[in-house]
């Protein structure tokens, strides 16, 4: 067995010379999935609050945890522009072609839907507590069968052509479901919904052939935008123009440089004092893709939010260097994973997809390269309610290269095979480093891996989804309700079903948990997926969860951070003058 300490040595040599080679490969962690914010505990102060280590082995047991805000006291202060960092960026902001992480953070705060989780001092990170947004209201019929949404009225879409700020309605909701529907990607969020009645401006009917216990929370998914009409008459190409109702309209857009946008005049939410929002004047993201360009910018006071990922040496030194900023790390509602493209051989073959598994020491890759995380199994131990617990995560993926070697002999491998497996350097320095370990893994039983290191595009816009490949490693989207984890990439055509996996007993057990509109009873259905999914699939392979670490400029104020994209009550936020 290698030792872990050697092997994390030449890889902090990897990211060295990567931090210094290229700025296209330098340090961050978009992990195609967000984090939540806890405030440090640093130089002494807040004695009371957990340490991070406390505060991640909760997380680890799948317990809900507060997430804490820098500076949630005083009086809301009005202006400001700011600016938020980022590790990548891509072409189209069309909700209903693009998943990627990238396009869902620069149109969340222009964009809304009919629900949302809401926000706070006492609401975990994942925790999914659905408050109204474009809806007041919803009802549901006695069968299951009917939903009901009466929606905001006095609502203005931005002024922007050809909307131009008329008023919402029922007609826009009918419209971009039915596009999702027939196009999106999201389609599976409402799979049993047959039609959509809209008998007055104000209210939208969903009718469904079947009960379909995750349809409130996929109202609220951050893939359930919802656009104007206008979008699907061919009025404007949704790919580069964003038109919404939500507390900001974009103003200008450098792909992989920079987003701009500006309060909305014309919003319709009010503060608790019934003053307009938002309260800043604009913000922006940029894409800073170089950990110590961006570590320098954060320090300067050039960026008040920095998402990329950092090195846990240079995270504690940022937190010495700089400590008046407000720190945050918890585990992931993400997760990363290998896929597997069952259609090609042997990777067909369930032993050999079992021997990639136990050739990968998750635990040495996850301390020594993140400084901390979980073993996850097919739905994030975030969602505590619905992961197994972490002793079953463990024993149902062990680290055990000798018993690799035995079954890749009993496959008819007793010499090896070779594998190409692709990634993308986009998510930063730190997944590169993971996909560099896992690949020394897997050769160290056999499996001589070709690693193809691709652009985001092409990983994420074809290879991926096209499934053009042996084996794949990278983050997966922290969805936030366990059917999207396991229907939506496991069921035979499901949308993010990547791996060419069809097992009809398995989308049977699927179907089932759809209509068990009991919370617990669904809860042990959903383990018992992935007890069978991990006993007769194993694809797509888990690998590990990551602590994953944001960081705040002293004066942003009253931010809650929640797993799903797209900085979830910015409107409420502000920028406090120093002291």
């Amino acid at each position: 067995m290698k030792d872990p300490t050697t092997r994390w040595l030449r890889l902090l040599a990897l990211l060295a010379a990567m931090m210094m080679v290229a700025a296209a490969c330098g340090g961050d962690d978009a992990d195609d999935a967000t984090d939540a914010t806890v405030e440090a505990d640093t130089e002494g102060e807040a004695e009371d609050e957990e340490s991070f280590d406390d505060q991640a082995a909760a997380q680890q047991e799948g317990a809900d945890e507060e997430a804490a805000t820098p500076a949630d006291s005083g009086d809301p202060v009005r202006g400001g522009n700011l600016i938020i960092s980022g590790p990548s960026d891509i072409g189209s902001l069309d909700p209903i072609a693009s998943s990627s992480f990238n396009t869902q953070y620069r149109i969340a705060q222009a964009y809304q839907r009919l629900l949302t989780f809401d926000t706070g001092p006492d609401i975990g990170y994942t925790q999914n507590v659905l408050i109204p947004e474009l809806a007041t209201e919803w009802e549901i019929s006695e069968d299951n069968l009917t939903y009901t949404f009466k929606l905001r009225e006095g609502v203005m879409w931005h002024d922007v052509p050809p909307v131009s700020g008329r008023e919402f309605t029922s007609a826009d909701v009918k419209a971009t479901f039915e596009a999702v529907l027939a196009e999106g990607h999201q389609s599976n969020l409402l799979e049993r919904v047959t039609s959509i009645d809209t008998p007055d401006d104000y209210t939208v009917v969903l009718n469904l052939s079947e009960p379909f216990a995750p349809l409130l929370n996929n109202m609220a998914s951050h893939f359930m935008w919802i656009l104007p009409a206008e979008a699907f008459e061919e009025g404007y190409d949704r790919t580069s123009t964003v038109i919404g109702t939500g507390p900001f309209v974009m103003t200008e857009r450098e792909v992989d440089v920079v987003t701009k946008f500006e309060a909305n005049p014309n919003y319709w939410e009010t503060d608790a004092n019934g003053e307009p929002l938002p309260y800043l004047d604009g913000y922006e993201q940029v894409v800073i893709n170089d950990t110590q360009q961006v570590l320098a910018a954060f320090q300067a006071g050039e960026i008040h939010v920095m998402t990329n990922g950092v090195p846990d040496e240079l995270w504690t030194q940022l937190m010495t260097d700089f400590p008046e900023a407000f720190y945050g790390e918890w585990i992931d509602a993400g997760m990363g994973q290998v896929g597997v493209n069952l259609a090609r051989e042997p990777f067909n073959d369930i032993r050999v997809r079992q021997a990639i598994s136990l050739a990968i020491d998750r635990k040495g890759m996850g301390e020594s390269i993140r400084g901390g995380g979980t073993i996850p199994t097919n739905v994030s131990p975030a969602l505590s309610d619905f992961a197994l617990p972490e002793s079953e995560r463990e024993e149902y993926l062990p680290y055990d290269p000798e018993a690799a070697k035995a079954l890749l002999a009993e496959a008819g491998f007793p010499d090896g095979l070779d594998a190409t497996l692709i990634a993308t350097d986009r998510y930063g320095a730190l997944y590169t480093a993971q996909t560099e370990w896992l690949v020394e893994d897997l050769k160290a039983v056999g499996i001589n891996v070709t690693l193809e290191l691709l652009d985001y595009a092409t990983y994420f816009g074809s290879r991926w989804p096209d499934v053009e490949y042996d084996l794949q490693f990278g983050p997966q989207t922290p969805f936030l309700e366990p059917d999207e984890w396991l229907r939506g990439q496991m069921g035979t055509g499901a949308g993010r079903n990547w791996y060419n996996i069809s097992d009809p007993e398995l989308d049977a057990l699927l179907d089932e948990q759809l209509g068990i509109i009991d919370p617990a009873e669904r809860a042990e259905k959903i383990k018992e997926i992935q007890r069978y999914a991990l006993e007769n699939l194993m694809n797509p392979i888990p690998v590990w969860t990551v602590l994953t670490r944001w960081a705040y400029a002293p004066d942003f104020t009253n931010f809650y951070r929640h797993a799903s994209y797209g900085f979830n009550g910015l409107e409420e936020t502000w920028l406090a003058p120093s002291s």
